[in-house]
């Protein structure tokens, strides 16, 4: 029992007791306590004895994590890295995300081309050793973490002199050796990495105009063929080239012709893939894979990228990556349109961004003729056509809408009990065609307002 009142000075208290007056120091005390009632340290987990026994001490870690289908991809060359780099990997096991049981790796099928996979440890633990060296050592460690990105975690014994540098540079590298040798290099993909078929025919049924053939051929795949000594002569080796026309002239069978006459990277963005940090996240990636070829198709399509039609969420991205900060050699662009005046001025007239305008116009008659007579050896018509007969009656048709006649034509032979198509059926083809494109463009009739007479009257 006190005899008075407890005094404080700092942390040090004094009381009087029966016995005298008696002083302690509270945090010194507090400390005692903590010490005392501290718990039994838990044993160390089954992977925590694994690594720290091969890496030499209790394990410093540096990791990065990247989303899901980009570290999937990053994951392919992971061996193949750790070869190149001179490591050897003596042990690759997997533990449970509480490290008590050690299982098999876990596995899953990546994608790495249109027609090609691999087997990719999406949980693994790998422990390598340098071959340069036996005290280097780590433990990689992938994962999927709570928000489902690829996790990559490089273990290190921080008392080894250099080794938390050594295992960041070793990320680092990682990333490099991906862009130089992943599975994205010299192959056709979209802006959600899925792999595309570089050849699809389009070369040989690809009909220009003369004038257009020129164009694509100086600014394209002439520009293209020279790439590597523009930087030589001073040219810059980045382009930008819209293509515009009508619907149907062909505007997607040239790009998918382009594609197949060139080995570059090849990135296509459609216009329900752009969002916001789409492209700048595009751009970055280019030009670690440089030479490349980027296209929007139908860029108009994403909403109109033009400043006094709305404020287009993405525009400035566009303008920022084709003409920003960052140096763009070897990056090419081609976006295709319908409607050019829905692109911003500061785009379709601005060296540096889109430097030239290839516009695909409706074929003329020389170039229909030569469509026909491609459409006819395609569809088995006999020599009874005359091609510039019915390039005269088709003025004003696509090469859509030629393919469109010959098809037609073809059901009606079918439906008329006959194999080949005969003259009758092109002439019902061009009638029924031209119906068709003239309610394409009639308004549809409004519906009169109903009259309401009386009920008498309506029973008369």
């Amino acid at each position: 029992m006190l005899d008075e009142e407890v005094t404080m000075n700092d942390t040090e208290i004094m009381i009087n007791t029966p016995f005298g007056r008696v002083s302690f120091d509270a945090r010194a005390a507090n400390k005692a306590w903590k010490k005392a009632n501290k718990p039994e340290p838990r044993p160390p987990t089954r992977s925590q004895s694994i690594i720290e026994s091969y890496i030499g001490g209790v394990d410093g870690k540096i990791a990065k994590w990247w989303p899901p289908r980009w570290g999937e991809l990053l994951l392919t060359t992971l061996d193949a890295f750790l070869e190149e780099e001179q490591f050897t990997i003596d042990r690759l096991t997997h533990f449970t995300p509480r490290g008590t049981r050690e299982q098999q790796p876990e596995y899953r099928i990546v994608k790495t081309g249109c027609d090609s996979t691999v087997d990719v440890t999406i949980g693994a633990t790998r422990l390598v050793r340098s071959c340069e060296s036996e005290e280097i050592r780590f433990a990689l460690i992938n994962s999927i973490d709570c928000d489902n990105d690829i996790r990559l975690s490089i273990h290190f014994n921080p008392d080894t002199q250099e080794s938390k540098a050594l295992a960041s540079k070793l990320l680092s590298r990682f990333e490099e050796y991906f862009y130089e040798h992943g599975p994205l290099r010299d192959s056709v993909w979209d802006a959600d990495f899925n792999f595309l078929p570089r050849y699809s025919g389009a070369s040989e049924k690809l009909i220009l105009p003369s004038d257009a053939k020129a164009k694509v051929e100086r600014h394209l795949t002439g520009f293209i063929s020279v790439l590597d000594h523009c930087e030589e002569r001073g040219i810059s080796s980045n382009r930008g080239i819209i293509l515009s026309g009508p619907p149907g002239t062909g505007k997607t069978l040239l790009i998918k012709s382009i594609i197949e006459q060139t080995a570059l990277t090849t990135i296509l963005v459609t216009p329900d893939m752009i969002a916001l940090k789409t492209i700048n996240r595009l751009y970055r990636i280019a030009r670690k894979l440089r030479p490349v070829l980027i296209i929007f198709e139908d860029i108009d399509s994403a909403g109109g990228l033009h400043r006094k039609i709305s404020s287009h969420p993405v525009l400035g991205e566009i303008l920022q990556a084709l003409d920003g900060v960052e140096n763009n050699a070897g990056v090419i662009t081609i976006a295709s349109t319908n409607y050019l005046e829905n692109i911003d001025d500061a785009l379709r007239d601005r060296p540096g961004r889109f430097e030239r305008i290839i516009s695909i116009p409706i074929p003329d008659t020389e170039t229909r003729t030569r469509l026909i007579v491609r459409l006819s050896d395609e569809f088995g018509i006999g020599k009874w056509l005359d091609p510039e007969c019915l390039s005269g009656r088709t003025d004003g048709f696509t090469g859509d809408w030629l393919r469109n006649l010959f098809t037609t034509s073809s059901l009606i032979s079918l439906q008329d009990g006959r194999d080949n198509i005969e003259r009758k059926d092109i002439d019902d083809a061009l009638m029924d065609i031209d119906d068709n494109r003239r309610l394409a463009y009639i308004a549809t009739p409004e519906l009169k307002p109903p009259s309401c007479p009386a009920m008498s009257e309506a029973w008369v």
